[in-house]
């Protein structure tokens, strides 16, 4: 008699997935002071009901709809909100400053399912 056992594989490890964010041209001229912070590289782990960003500041971000994943973040003197989209074809990071409405945005297209 043979047994398969089904559903009792070991989870998959978390992938990292790698942005650079770059700032949006529409940026207010005192928004280029945080460049030096958000224009360079950053990491989105995402878990079921969580993403962790990594970059100049590590973020846990919680999963709302459609999969979004939001949340704030003190980064020197701004509050920061995290905004990260898998929707299943592009994943998208996007930070924006609460103060002046700076955005800087990163895209990953997914190669699976490009």
């Amino acid at each position: 008699m043979t047994v398969a056992l089904l559903g009792f594989a070991p989870p998959l490890a978390a992938q990292s997935i790698q942005f650079t964010l770059t700032p949006s041209p529409r940026n207010h001229a005192a928004c280029s002071t945080g460049n030096s912070a958000f224009a360079k590289k950053w990491s989105v782990t995402e878990a079921r009901t969580t993403a962790t960003v990594s970059g100049t500041a590590a973020v846990t971000l919680r999963k709302g709809s459609d999969g979004v994943f939001g949340g704030t973040a003190k980064v020197g003197n701004s509050t920061m909100v995290f905004t990260f989209v898998n929707n299943g074809r592009e994943r998208v990071l996007k930070v924006t400053s609460n103060e002046l409405g700076c955005v800087w945005q990163g895209t990953n297209l997914d190669p699976r399912r490009a």
